[in-house]
């Protein structure tokens, strides 16, 4: 029997949706947080250090989760690999950057709760414009995993 052929594009939208879900996820928690208004924690002493770790995390962030992405991608991937092998090892690479994103949203929003100062919320519009840059796309693809013709052509299709 001959092995069915995979379905590339089925692959990518699946880690599109996951992409979407966790910047989704990462949005109504912190639209929670505003509308529920919460007032200081009486554990957090009133000191401002507290504040500026999540952009503090941040700014680790960025460019930790494009060394890992980085690394990730070249220790798992060989010119003579399978399309399919290749886009898995892209997807556990690219969900690896996205996650470290994620910990500074999840962290700013809960400073937020903490301290009961919104201010913290603005590092989730930095946090949600680094997932839209970073979206999944068939260009982003071709261009991280460095994709022969061929390959983008039999991805398209």
């Amino acid at each position: 029997m001959e092995k069915e052929k995979p379905n590339f594009n089925a692959m990518i939208n699946t880690l599109r949706i996951i992409h979407f879900a966790m910047v989704l996820v990462l949005i109504l928690f912190a639209v929670v947080v505003m509308l529920l208004n919460f007032s200081p924690s009486e554990f957090i002493p009133e000191n401002p250090i507290y504040q500026f770790i999540p952009a503090g995390f941040l700014l680790v962030a960025i460019p930790a989760s494009s060394i890992v992405f980085k690394n990730q991608i070249k220790q798992s991937i060989e010119p003579e690999m399978s399309l399919e092998n290749k886009l898995n090892a892209f997807q556990l690479a690219h969900l690896s950057r996205m996650a470290f994103f994620d910990v500074a949203g999840i962290l700013a929003i809960v400073v937020c709760m903490l301290t009961g100062i919104n201010y913290n919320l603005g590092i989730i519009l930095i946090v949600v414009i680094m997932f839209v840059i970073l979206n999944p796309t068939t260009s982003r693809l071709t261009a991280d995993l460095g994709l022969s013709v061929q390959e983008r052509t039999e991805l398209e299709n």
